[in-house]
């Protein structure tokens, strides 16, 4: 799914960053696992795991047109080509604890709808009003979140376990607005919502009142990195005056922390959301390569060990292990600090870990002439 560089040299860095000790061990490397492609195609990609280790992603051929297939892969690998509606494309973006797979599918006529797979495979459309709709994430209670299209604007929709489903509210004038993220347990989701002069803020809704929280109501744009358990929603905002854009967390309690080396004159992203307030991403304090980071529940930085610069971190889970890259291949740091090289399939040249789950098993990809999603254990 969805940047921080700045050098850590003293006086340069706007903000004092922790450094873990570049001597600590590095684990010996993990060999990957490919996902392959379904019959016929060449390519895949993953975009979501959970703790049993199923991937779901998508396979495409070698095709200018780029025609995806939903798909989803066991965590020893084992292929499963997901249904559509009756049409050639499909996207499958988010899978819970159960299994249950939600994302696009095109109907017979070429319509992208909201579908819904079950854990044997079968496919549901989700209701939805409006030209075209998706969903985007799914929660372990079997609620999932997502937008239908009405020819002019995204509207936000909810979707119980049983199929039924409700628009959330808006912005009051605004425009679009889009659903990206829900908490594990359903309670709170989190998206972007146009207001009335067109621009986008983070917003978060609680999905038993129904009711919608700006989180951005003061700054011109807004983006979204992610949701966390306990509902704390990590983002970027760029200021009305200026137009510098900074990374920070906001809390259910309303109190929001800015991450330490986001902010101009640094380059810095966040780009996965842990447990507790951490939250995990890159910085550039000089513009000479990105340091993978791990912010602390108070916004302080902290650069993960690296041979070289040009790392970043992507995911980290419960436990603190995180993943991401550096050195061009997949990197895997413990909660310790130690790192462990996840390397590319035999004959790729590079690889990129995306994502972790709490048993530390690892996702990412792996690129070559071709590229395939892969797990490494």
């Amino acid at each position: 799914m969805k940047v921080s560089r700045r050098a850590f040299a003293a006086g340069v860095a706007a903000v004092a960053v922790t450094a873990l000790a570049p001597a600590v061990a590095t684990a010996a490397p993990a060999a990957p696992i490919e996902l392959a492609p379904r019959a016929g195609d060449t390519y895949t990609g993953v975009e979501a795991m959970n703790d049993r280790g199923t991937v779901v992603g998508e396979s495409y051929p070698r095709d200018v047109r780029i025609l995806y297939h939903p798909m989803k892969w066991s965590a020893s690998g084992s292929a499963t080509a997901l249904p559509t509606l009756g049409g050639q494309l499909g996207h499958a973006v988010a899978v819970n604890q159960s299994d249950v797979v939600v994302g696009v599918a095109d109907d017979a006529a070429g319509v992208s709808r909201a579908v819904r797979w079950a854990a044997d495979g079968s496919v549901t459309q989700l209701t939805a009003s409006g030209e075209s709709s998706s969903a985007s994430a799914i929660a372990d209670t079997g609620r999932i979140v997502g937008s239908y299209y009405d020819g002019t604007a995204l509207h936000p929709l909810v979707w119980e376990r049983d199929g039924t489903a409700r628009e959330l509210p808006g912005l009051p004038g605004g425009g679009s607005t889009s659903v990206n993220e829900i908490t594990l347990d359903g309670r709170f989701a989190a998206g972007l919502a146009d207001d009335a002069d067109g621009r986008a803020h983070l917003v978060r809704w609680d999905l038993s009142s129904g009711g919608i929280t700006n989180l951005t109501a003061a700054v011109a744009y807004g983006t979204i990195t992610g949701i966390s358990r306990d509902g704390a929603i990590t983002g970027s905002v760029t200021e009305t005056v200026g137009g510098n854009t900074v990374f920070k967390r906001w809390d259910l309690s309303g109190h929001v922390v800015t991450l330490g080396g986001t902010e101009a004159p640094s380059f810095g992203e966040a780009l996965g959301v842990g447990e507790n307030g951490v939250v995990v991403g890159l910085v550039d304090p000089d513009f000479g390569g990105s340091y993978a980071t791990r912010w602390d529940s108070a916004g302080h930085p902290t650069s993960l060990p690296s041979d070289t610069r040009n790392a970043k971190a992507r995911a980290i889970n419960r436990i603190g292990t995180i993943v991401g890259q550096a050195e061009s291949v997949g990197a895997k740091w413990s909660p310790n600090g130690s790192r462990s090289r996840l390397e590319p399939l035999p004959g790729h040249t590079s690889a990129d870990a995306l994502l972790v789950n709490s048993r530390g098993v690892a996702a990412g990809m792996s690129y070559g002439d071709v590229w395939r999603g892969v797990i490494w254990k």
